[in-house]
């Protein structure tokens, strides 16, 4: 009674348009706006559940914060040979690291434009008579040294995540012509995918003794995807044949 009674007074008293709340998380100060929480009838159920919406915010922030220097430092590496235009980069990404980094090619251009208001890349604009103009990117000092201190802080592994995994705890419950045709399924998108690592393969190292050091770094990125690939077709043909 005491809770519900002090959660109607609240609710009475006058507040200021966009009052803040300010949280104190991991030595930072966050802000939410009391439109952004929706809190329940029940003050003690509102108390509990406020500091976990905020927590899930700050996490979710932490991550797109992970992500884009993930993509950042993708196109520092796409840009560290040659200028390029946004169409050179896509390529170029869609050739190698697309492999090992999934982003969309409007995630990539956003990402370009970020850059360059940072200070990471300059822009150079080519105009063109009857096409729009073209915008050459290349790295700046900034984006150089950005670039080698990335380089030289280790990484954390992460785990692999694969949804169809999860529904091998309620193995019983999964109908078994449905189970079938995903594992079929995903056999046929393993198999497609040797075959994509195949043509890279003849295309860019078609003699991987004859490449310097640095030129066989990639194709070593490659032969592990092949192996890792192959292995995970032998796992789920057997599983397919046991079932």
């Amino acid at each position: 009674m005491e809770h519900s009674a002090l959660w109607r007074k609240q609710q009475n008293s006058p507040k200021p348009q966009g009052q803040k709340r300010r949280v104190e998380m991991q030595g930072k100060r966050h802000e939410t706006s009391e439109s952004q929480v929706n809190c329940p009838a029940n003050a003690t159920c509102c108390i509990r559940l406020a500091p976990a919406i905020l927590l899930c915010n700050y996490v979710h922030n932490v991550r797109n914060t992970r992500l884009l220097m993930s993509l950042r430092a993708v196109l520092l590496i796409t840009l560290q040979r040659e200028p390029g235009t946004g169409y050179d980069i896509l390529q170029r990404f869609k050739a190698g690291l697309a492999h090992v980094w999934q982003a969309s090619h409007q995630q990539l251009y956003r990402e370009l434009d970020r850059m360059r208001g940072d200070g990471l890349l300059a822009c150079e604009t080519l105009p063109q008579t009857e096409r729009p103009d073209r915008k050459v990117y290349q790295l700046t000092e900034a984006g150089r040294q950005a670039l080698d201190i990335w380089l030289a802080e280790p990484l954390s592994t992460s785990p692999v995540r694969q949804p169809l995994f999860a529904k091998f705890f309620a193995w019983e419950r999964w109908p078994e012509e449905a189970r079938r045709e995903e594992l079929t399924d995903f056999r046929k998108q393993l198999k497609d995918r040797l075959t994509t690592y195949a043509a890279i393969e003849r295309e860019w190292f078609s003699d991987p003794q004859s490449l310097t050091p640095a030129q066989r770094a990639p194709w070593h990125t490659l032969r592990l995807g092949q192996r890792l690939t192959e292995t995970w077709v032998e796992w789920v043909e057997e599983v397919i044949e046991e079932n």
